[in-house]
């Protein structure tokens, strides 16, 4: 059977190693229903759909479906097989959308795949996974059968590969059904044309009996499209008005399921079924009532007569969403936009602004010619404000801090007024966005560190943050976990203190700490830093160069340097290519344990000698050792019960005896035999 090339899809079926495998248990048939098994299975081998398999790892069962001609379907059970697969999560098309792309042409042709599935090949790994099994032997399908999981999802995929430049202009697709659809009548041969050759391109076969062309309207997944626009297919709705009132809750879900699938063409669907929905309520028993009996006739009377869906234009206005967009649409106005819109005028409302408030004012009260200026004088005007001097009050140091986040950035300032009177500002820009409440605590910790820093002992913190001041000294509780964390490095800071105390002040009597917050907010800084750079005179070579003499011995200038020990041994220093052998020959030498990489390091240095990076040393080339690899303890593995080995791996321990003299030598003349015995191999 001709198919799709495995270039462009192939079916993949990929199943999770810790699912166990099922077979199932072969079902028994009848004589009759036996033979009709066979000519369908004979059928599908002499198409080369199905082959022949020997011991399969998946076995699943066959379930005949009767056709309309007396013949069967063969349909396999997958289900135990489908549990063990992920999903694809290739999305289909939405069949509301898809429906509504289709309605308002002229000419439309509606065509079918020809045994749709059967066109994509199974991936030759997977395809004896869906092994099935019948009375005549144990079969498996060489191309993608009905039933299995993700089946619809690669059909759609490869049909978006084949057609993705077309779909949503000339065509649409949904799954294997194919709509060829054409605005004007003339152009439908051109677009039958280019969906014919891209059909032969990717040698993809159609079905004749199933196919209708350059029709003015067609049925699509239940619906009627045509220039029109949507209507229901009357097939459904005759399986609806023939449906009995439900007498269970099962009944009623059926009924639901198929009122929803058409839900978008009865107005108000979920009021008038509103009783019914109640009856699949937790605690409540299904009982049809009359107001159900009413609400189950009423949509039967409503389905005599559906209506003809008609999807928007693009370009056109709809006046019935322009008028219910606007929030306080007046009865008046929208009568006014009603009879408007038909002769295409549209009433705009003017915004309500309080410039045009204050000129509709001045209008109504005109300025007559006994008008007198208003007393601007106010009483005590000269008083301005009364405040406590905190500087009479408190005479040790004092903290101001304020925090200013705006449009562009955030900005702390701090200010710190010594016992003296001395001021000691600070200020930054924070690069980082946060809120107005998380930089008044960016700006007290600056100002507590800088207090810690100058080895200040009592301090007097004020600010214009109430949540701050009564968050630190506990008259509020706080719930954000972000403030959370400030208020608790703030409470940590003030342990470095022997006393501090937070008070609340006016935004008016905190104006310097406020002024450098939001100076720092506002100031542009370059994105580099720039910094001088510092010259320095470099020379060809080295200065004493000519100074170094020769070593007399040939050996290198660090050969001879040592190092002692905490008990005042010496130790030689070694380069790169010795400490290298130093390593292989005490890790994996003769006779050598092979043991950790710490161990390796300690070991070297009692054997006198050392380097500056040999721990970093010995332990990379543990991790890189492949015996260790090998025969090493397993980490990160559940405990078990511990053995008594007496080696763990070959020639780490061995055992040698002397066989005393022998009284006749040998005729070499030896007369001990000595015996080495490998523990790990003996």
């Amino acid at each position: 059977m001709p198919g799709l090339s495995t270039n462009i899809v192939s079916h993949k079926f990929p199943t999770d190693p810790s699912c166990p495998l099922v077979k199932q248990k072969t079902r028994k048939f009848k004589t009759d229903l036996s033979l009709k098994i066979k000519e369908e299975v004979s059928k599908q081998f002499k198409a080369n759909v199905i082959r022949v398999t020997k011991y399969p790892t998946w076995l699943a069962n066959i379930v005949p479906v009767p056709k309309n001609d007396g013949k069967i379907r063969i349909c396999v059970d997958y289900r135990d097989l489908n549990k063990a697969s992920p999903k694809d999560d290739f999305p289909l098309p939405n069949i509301h959308i898809l429906i509504d792309n289709c309605a308002k042409h002229e000419l439309q042709s509606f065509v079918d795949c020809f045994a749709s599935y059967h066109q994509i090949l199974m991936d030759e790994d997977d395809a004896e996974k869906i092994t099935f099994i019948t009375p005549w032997g144990v079969y498996y399908y060489r191309v993608m059968p009905f039933g299995l999981k993700n089946a619809g999802a690669t059909y759609m995929r490869a049909m978006k590969t084949i057609f993705h430049d077309i779909i949503h202009k000339e065509i649409e697709v949904y799954v294997d059904d194919v709509i060829i659809k054409s605005w004007k009548s003339s152009d439908h041969l051109v677009d039958l044309k280019k969906f014919f050759d891209r059909l032969r391109r990717y040698n993809l076969k159609l079905n004749p009996a199933k196919c209708v062309f350059e029709v003015p309207a067609g049925k699509l997944l239940g619906f009627i499209v045509s220039r029109r626009g949507i209507e229901l297919d009357p097939s459904k709705i005759k399986a609806i008005q023939d449906l009995p009132p439900p007498k269970n809750r099962k009944d009623v879900m059926s009924f639901l399921g198929c009122l929803n699938y058409i839900s978008r063409f009865i107005a108000q669907s979920t009021v008038i079924c509103e009783m019914i929905f109640k009856m699949l309520m937790k605690d409540t028993t299904t009982k049809w009532t009359e107001e159900c009996q009413r609400a189950f006739d009423r949509i039967k009377e409503y389905l005599s007569n559906p209506p003809v869906l008609v999807p928007p234009e693009p370009g056109r206005m709809d006046p019935l969403k322009y008028i219910f967009q606007k929030p306080m649409p007046t009865g008046k106005l929208v009568k006014w936009k009603i009879l408007l819109s038909e002769f295409d005028i549209v009433y705009v409302t003017q915004k309500a602004i309080k410039g045009q408030a204050l000129a509709d004012h001045l209008v109504e009260n005109l300025v007559d010619e006994e008008y007198k200026p208003l007393m601007t004088y106010f009483p005590d005007e000269e008083v301005l404000f009364a405040r406590e001097d905190i500087s009479e009050a408190y005479s040790g140091w004092r903290m101001f801090f304020d925090g200013a986040a705006n449009f562009k950035r955030v900005g702390v300032g701090v200010v710190l007024v010594s016992e003296s009177g001395q001021h000691y500002p600070i200020s930054a820009k924070l690069q980082f966005s946060c809120t107005n409440n998380m930089a008044e605590y960016e700006a007290c910790i600056l100002g507590l560190r800088m207090a810690v820093d100058m080895n200040i002992q009592e301090l007097l913190v004020i600010g214009d943050s109430d949540l701050l001041i009564h968050q630190v000294q506990g008259e509020w509780n706080t719930k954000n976990s972000k403030i959370l964390l400030y208020l608790h490095y703030v409470k940590e800071l003030c342990k470095k203190f022997i006393k501090v105390d937070f008070k609340h002040v006016p935004r008016v009597q905190n104006e310097f700490a406020d002024a450098l917050a939001t100076f720092s907010s506002m100031i542009q800084h370059p994105d580099k830093n720039y910094i001088d750079p510092i010259k320095e005179n470099v020379q060809d070579q080295p200065a004493y160069y000519f100074h170094v003499d020769e070593e007399p011995d040939g050996e290198p200038w660090y050969y001879d340097i040592k190092r002692r020990t905490p008990n005042l041994g010496l130790l030689r220093y070694v380069d790169a290519r010795e400490a290298t052998k130093l390593i292989k020959e005490i890790h994996a030498g003769t006779c050598e344990p092979h043991m950790d990489g710490l161990t390796l390091a300690k070991k070297i240095l009692r054997a006198g000698y050392f380097w500056m990076i040999m721990e970093i040393d010995c332990i990379r080339f543990v991790q890189k050792c492949h015996q260790c690899q090998i025969h090493s303890d397993l980490i990160r593995v559940p405990p078990n019960e511990l053995n008594v080995t007496s080696s763990p791996w070959s020639f780490a321990a061995w055992g040698m005896d002397v066989i005393s003299p022998i009284e006749l030598a040998a005729s070499n003349g030896h007369r001990f035999i000595l015996v080495a015995i490998d523990y790990f191999t003996k």
